[in-house]
């Protein structure tokens, strides 16, 4: 354990657009990358990131789904056997109006305090897929060690 606080070093905010149909848990399939992770330089640059929060902001109307959240310790290709799914989002059915929001989530530690900060290793990525065809601007905040 640190004797002080690890603090990142360069905060950062990433938007994407995810919206290829990607029903597999296994790691496979069309996923969007979110986040890459700093690889390893040295000890006073050993990379790695920690997100705070992941915003899901639904850019269409949407039927009753899942987005899924990945890690993944390849920075290249996602397998089986180097992406892992972190958490399932659960979307609602909304129809976007004048009167009706469209779907949205944040989560964060302040109300996910088991699944924040996300710890991600050097080279890591963090990817992104919607379980039906739908458009999602995912937004990931956090920092890099």
């Amino acid at each position: 354990m640190a004797t002080n606080a690890q603090y990142t070093k360069n905060a950062r905010q990433q938007s994407a657009v995810v919206s290829a149909a990607n029903t597999n848990r296994d790691g496979t399939g069309t996923m969007v990358i979110l986040w890459t992770a700093p690889a390893f330089v040295d000890a006073t640059n050993p990379g790695g990131s920690r997100i705070e929060r992941i915003n899901i902001q639904a850019i269409s109307t949407t039927t009753a789904g899942m987005v899924r959240i990945f890690v993944s310790s390849d920075g290249a290709a996602n397998t089986a056997a180097n992406t892992f799914l972190y958490q399932e989002v659960l979307v609602t059915a909304a129809t976007p109006s004048t009167t009706v929001q469209a779907y949205a989530t944040a989560l964060q530690a302040v109300t996910y305090q088991t699944l924040f900060p996300i710890m991600i290793g050097a080279g890591s990525t963090l990817r992104v897929a919607t379980a039906n065809a739908e458009s999602f601007v995912v937004t990931v905040t956090g920092g890099d060690y």
